[in-house]
């Protein structure tokens, strides 16, 4: 038996030396999904252990006591990013419908009592490409300003070996998991 216990305990040392992620630690933003109604929670850690993550919601309510056997997707906010890429595209958009719609305008405004008069459709692709662009331009510069977090997702054993105390000294916990991931 104890040749066992010790077989279980190296593996799971090496497994835990060779883990690619890390657990996340007392003051780390976190998002948890449970199994259970698929609820999500997004807190920063207080305390961690072999049996519950505990996460502060907020100020004003109690932390939550998360059992890890009940975690589904569990991400933690490791970095932070701007948000250029998406000011860009927005101000893109809008910059564009914007152009398109100066030229449109303007072209019926010169051209009121003409007829065949107009803007040409290469004047409102120039019009949408132009504003388009500065709309672009403007929205990055916007986006630049705007820090959001960069979530990275950690992988959640189904296979926990763990060592626990009990009467008599320590003992081996294995605990396996199935089911949907």
């Amino acid at each position: 038996m104890l040749i066992l216990a010790a077989v279980v305990l190296a593996a799971a040392a090496a497994g835990a030396a060779n883990a690619p992620f890390e657990w996340p630690v007392a003051g780390e933003r976190v998002r948890v999904t449970t199994l259970k109604g698929g609820s999500r929670e997004k807190g920063v850690v207080v305390q961690t252990d072999a049996e519950f993550l505990t996460i502060s919601l907020g100020s004003g309510q109690s932390p939550v006591r998360i059992p890890l056997a009940s975690i589904d997707r569990l991400e933690v906010a490791r970095s932070r990013r701007t948000a250029a890429k998406e000011g860009a595209l927005w101000g893109g958009v809008v910059g564009g419908v914007l152009g398109g719609l100066a030229v449109f305008g303007i072209g019926q405004a010169l051209c009121e009592n003409a007829t065949s008069c107009g803007a040409s459709m290469e004047g409102f692709l120039v019009g949408v490409g132009v504003v388009g662009a500065a709309g672009a331009g403007v929205g990055a510069l916007a986006g630049l300003a705007v820090k959001k977090d960069r979530w990275e997702r950690v992988p959640i054993d189904r296979v926990r070996v763990g060592i626990r105390p009990v009467a008599d000294g320590v003992g081996v916990q294995v605990s396996l998991g199935w089911g949907r991931r």
